[in-house]
């Protein structure tokens, strides 16, 4: 069969038989593998750990789970969870108002009124929640067109007052109830609203019952922006005219030590161009901000306006816009430091190139424009390394620009062309987030360019209004700005995949290693990056003070990434091998860094040129242990299925094919350059019982014991659990021990998928009544609980496998990998007190706990589905 013909089958198998499902994903896998196109499945791999991080319906699949099961307490937590992911979430909410606690099923309702997409009968639920909680009125109201549109529903039999209040007076009628209306019942009358508002002068809706003002709502604001002052018709030549002023704007509201920061630092930056500042009180509830304003005011030489009441972000803006009259713009959140020197960079970017409107520093948290890490809320670095950074920054990025999808409010220079043109800020989005986006959006549309200064670094604490409002408002505002311009999210997906910021982050960071001694941990791409950062868990809790790097190679495209494992730079360094420029370059930096030891994981793996590098560095060197296939590359390679099902151990065809594997491209070179890090490795590091228990059979000279550290078994793969809590099921009598088998599945495969299936399959067909709970992420997660026995909780952080076990009370662990992760294992067994399953790659020389099965790892997946099955009747019988 041709390798065409053999993937069109592999394809079309997609579509019928799960178990065929699984074969046909890893067969395509390993043939791409063969096809020298590694990187391709590795890349795609990385992408799919991506996409798979919990959101809102994972949470609420879990909480839902455990409230069928009686886990009142777990279900309450998850659906919080849940919640707090997006606010929003129709079914979250829905789940909320049904069973979720009395206090938060008001909020819940009047997000469902709130959300167009209820359908009737949660709306008649929100409106019964309401008024069981002794409201008398609930409504839901939008614009349309020139109108506002909506229903209102309301306590009692009788007709309600509707007084609306305009600017040329009020106007007060009745509204009747409609009694085919389908949010009527016999307790509440409800009728659909209709108001032609033209010209946007409806100021305020006030509904009245029983002659009582119940509820007075602001009425839902335009679908397109308007512009408050008509008269901005400024005109400059925004190619080569700088300003002679820049206006900076402040609004201030909340947390006082945040907003004299901002301030002393806008007074000390020391900018070359006339600067105007202008501070807008908020009508804020802080004393000390108001009595800082009023005593600085005249010393300081800035202007204040304060508001009567508060009207949010953008309000407070254009405020201050009202009395604009010549040069730029520069909006300045109140928990922003702007180093010395960053207005007049800001200016000269601004003014680098024709058509640009706005400027976006880069920041510490500033979204698309964060250092290090990109789209992140990195810390607030202390004011001598962000004077530092952005000396840096001007140093070696100068004035650069790059383009962005949109600017980003926190910081955001506007040139007056193109203020002009666009006019203030809508004022769509309540207290603030993704009004500036818009007014970027808008200046995009009639031809202004958003970019951001690479040269210039602002710090931003981020946050300090809002709080806990934050994630409500960005998500509800997130759908304003998807309606508005539907092309949005695709703008900001694309950017994001280009990340063309991504060289002047990297250039910064070049110029800066760590100042203190680094463990560098070498690994390539794929599964060995998962068990890195799993090792790097332990390490960064017993070894703080040293900085972890993680240098991830590409095996095939010469690709190699540093990235700093916790939030400190490097992030974004990437050089390429198959480039005598780039290759230098990464020789350069990895010799000025300061390395207390380098960590090797799967070294066969690691491109030539690269290995040489590192095993030529003057630093210790350790090879890791967490995998057999590391040291006997190729060892493990079970394909097809097994021709003696009755036999216990392996078959000769499964033995053949593990130990006799076909040729491989490669394989030679794999050997060589396993012999070269054995060579010169001072020591090997075992990360789990299991890979020690290999290293003391199979190494002579490089012994578990390092250079007289503590022995490798006590550093674990991950750091111990939060909860050191003994399974509440493992003192129970056999028959009352929970019969839910928890896998282990920390790296997706379509492998691992199989081997789950082809388990709950032997369940099935034992009638064995046993469920599995799959503890991670899956390559098809809908089609494993297709299999009714089944169930993927979906990814799961290393503080919550405890909880989670007791959650769904787990009897006993499996792992489905043959050659690694034991030490997740091992580990969440002890805590909890569980037996485990798990294929023993020492060959006996792990001793076996009672009650365990250790499974030979050269049998196929079909002789280990039925142990496995065997072996949890036996302990429940």
């Amino acid at each position: 069969m041709t390798a065409e013909a053999r993937g069109r089958m592999n394809e079309g198998a997609l579509f019928f038989d799960p178990l065929l499902h699984f074969e046909a994903l890893a067969l395509l896998a390993s043939s791409n593998l063969r096809d020298g196109d590694s990187n391709s499945a590795f890349k795609y791999a990385d992408r799919r750990c991506r996409s798979l991080a919990p959101d809102a319906r994972d949470f609420l699949l879990r909480a839902e789970a455990s409230r069928l099961s009686g886990r009142s307490e777990y279900a309450a937590n998850d659906l919080a969870r849940a919640l707090e992911v997006d606010p929003n979430d129709l079914l979250a909410n829905r789940s909320a108002l049904i069973w979720g606690a009395m206090a938060g099923r008001k909020n819940a309702a009047a997000r469902l009124i709130a959300n167009l997409a209820s359908d009737g009968e949660t709306l008649k639920l929100a409106i019964e929640t309401i008024r069981s909680l002794g409201g008398r009125i609930a409504h839901s109201l939008r614009r349309q067109a020139r109108s506002i549109v909506g229903w209102i529903a309301w306590e009692g039999g009788g007709p309600l007052q509707i007084r609306v209040r305009r600017d040329a007076g009020d106007a007060e009628w009745p509204l009747n109830p409609d009694a085919n209306h389908p949010l009527a019942n016999a307790s509440w009358s409800a009728a659909d609203v209709r108001l032609d508002d033209d010209d946007s002068t409806i100021k305020e809706l006030a509904i009245l019952l029983d002659g009582q003002i119940i509820e007075s709502v602001t009425p839902p604001l335009p679908l397109r922006p308007f512009r408050r002052r008509t008269q901005l018709e400024w005109r400059v030549d925004a190619a080569t005219v700088p300003p002679t002023l820049v206006n900076i704007i402040v609004p201030v509201y909340e947390d006082f030590e945040a907003t004299r920061a901002c301030l002393e630092a806008l007074f000390e930056c020391a900018a070359k161009i006339q600067t105007r500042i202008i501070v807008v009180d908020d009508h804020s509830p802080n004393k000390q901000i108001r009595s800082y304003l009023d005593a600085n005011a005249e010393k300081r030489q800035y202007e204040v306006i304060e508001n009567s009441i508060n009207i949010g972000y953008a309000g407070s803006v254009n405020k201050a816009l009202e009395n604009w009259r010549q040069g730029d713009v520069l909006l300045v959140n109140s928990d922003a430091l702007l180093p010395p020197g960053a207005i007049d960079r800001l200016v000269d970017a601004a003014y680098s190139h024709k058509n640009i409107g706005t400027v976006t520093p880069l920041s510490n948290n500033g979204e698309s424009t964060s250092f290090p890490r990109p789209n992140e809320a990195n810390p607030l670095p202390p004011i001598a390394e962000l004077t530092r950074i952005a000396e840096q920054a001007a140093a070696v990025n100068g004035s650069g620009v790059v383009d962005l999808p949109n600017g980003v409010g926190f910081c955001l220079y506007i040139t007056a062309a193109c203020l002009a043109s666009v006019g203030s800020l809508p004022d769509l989005y309540s207290k603030g987030y993704f009004e500036d986006v818009e007014f970027c959006l808008t200046a995009s549309e009639r031809g202004f360019r958003n970019v951001c200064a690479t040269g210039v670094f602002v710090g931003h604490a981020g946050t300090k209004s809002f709080r806990a409002e934050k994630r409500a408002l960005v998500v509800r505002n997130r759908a304003i700005i998807e309606a508005r311009f539907p092309d949005y999210r695709r703008r900001c997906a694309a950017f994001d995949e280009a990340d063309p910021l991504r060289p002047a982050r990297a250039a910064i960071e070049f110029q800066s290693p760590p100042a203190r001694q680094v463990i560098l941990i070498c690994s390539p791409a794929g599964q060995a990056r998962t068990i890195a950062e799993l090792r790097s868990n332990g390490l960064m809790s017993s070894e703080s003070d040293a900085p972890l790097i993680h240098c991830t190679s590409d095996p095939v495209g010469g690709a190699v990434e540093l990235r700093g494992a916790g939030p400190d730079a490097p992030q974004s360094l990437a050089f390429s091998l198959l480039e005598a420029s780039d290759a230098k370059a990464l020789n350069a930096y990895l010799t000025r860094l300061k390395i207390r030891r380098i960590e090797i994981l799967d070294a066969s793996s690691i491109p030539d040129s690269l290995l040489s590098e590192i095993l030529g560095l003057d630093a210790r060197i350790e090879l890791l242990c967490a995998d057999l296939q590391w040291f006997l590359p190729g060892s493990i390679s079970i394909e097809g299925r097994c021709r003696e099902l009755e036999t216990r151990g392996p078959c000769a065809h499964c033995a053949s094919s593990a130990f006799r594997p076909p040729p491989r491209a490669g394989m030679e070179e794999r050997q060589n350059r396993l012999h070269a890090a054995l060579s010169r490795a001072d020591a090997i590091r075992p990360t789990d019982r299991m890979a020690e228990a290999f290293c003391r059979r199979a190494f002579d000279e490089k012994t578990v014991l390092l250079g007289g550290e503590a022995p490798a078994s006590a550093t674990a793969s991950t750091p111990a659990p939060p909860l050191a809590l003994a399974s509440p099921f493992s003192k129970l009598a056999p028959a009352l021990r929970p019969r839910v088998l928890g896998v282990i599945v920390p790296n997706p495969s379509g492998l691992i998928d199989r081997q789950i299936l082809m388990v709950a399959r032997h369940f099935a067909k034992l009638r064995f009544d046993a469920k599995m709970v799959v503890l991670g992420r899956c390559v098809d997660d809908l089609a494993l609980m297709a299999a009714g026995n089944v169930f993927v909780a979906g990814r799961v952080d290393d503080e919550e496998y405890a909880r989670l076990m007791v959650q769904y009370e787990i009897g006993a662990l499996m792992l489905p990998y043959r050659t690694c992760f034991f030490g997740l294992l091992d580990r969440l067994a002890d805590v909890a007190g569980l037996s485990k399953a798990y294929f023993d790659w020492s060959f006996g020389s792990l001793s076996v706990a009672p009650g365990d099965l250790a499974m030979d790892p050269l049998i196929c997946d079909e002789k280990a589905a039925f142990a496995i099955a065997d072996w949890r009747r036996a302990a429940l019988q």
